[in-house]
C-alpha cells in the first residue's frame, strides 16, 4: 500500500469527511497490490528469520539476568547471614 501505484490509487479514492481521509472496505478490496518477486519474498523470509534468532537470543539473555537480578538479594542475604560478606579477622586487627 505504500508502494507508487498504492499512494496513486489511495489519493484516487480517498473522500474527505470531517477533515478526515476515508477509504471504503469495497474500494480497498479492489486496489492493485504490488507483490514481489519469489526470489525478494524468500530473501525478507531469510531476513525475518535472522532477526527472530536474534530477537530470540536477546529475550533469552535478558531472562537470565533479570531471574539473577530478582535472586541477588536472597543470596546477599544468605552470604550475610552466614558471615561470608565481611572478613571479620581483618576487621578485628
Amino acid at each position: 500500500m505504500n508502494s507508487h501505484l498504492g499512494e496513486a490509487q489511495r489519493q484516487s479514492k480517498l473522500k474527505q469527511a470531517v477533515s478526515q481521509a476515508n477509504i471504503n472496505a469495497t474500494e480497498l478490496r479492489e486496489m492493485k497490490m504490488e507483490v514481489p518477486s519469489i526470489e525478494k519474498q524468500k530473501e525478507i523470509v531469510e531476513r525475518l528469520k535472522y532477526m527472530r534468532s536474534k530477537v530470540d537470543k536477546i529475550r533469552k539473555e535478558f531472562n537470565q539476568k533479570s531471574n539473577l537480578i530478582e535472586n541477588l538479594p536472597k543470596s546477599v542475604l544468605a552470604e550475610a547471614f552466614k558471615g561470608n560478606l565481611i572478613d571479620f579477622k581483618s576487621v578485628n586487627h
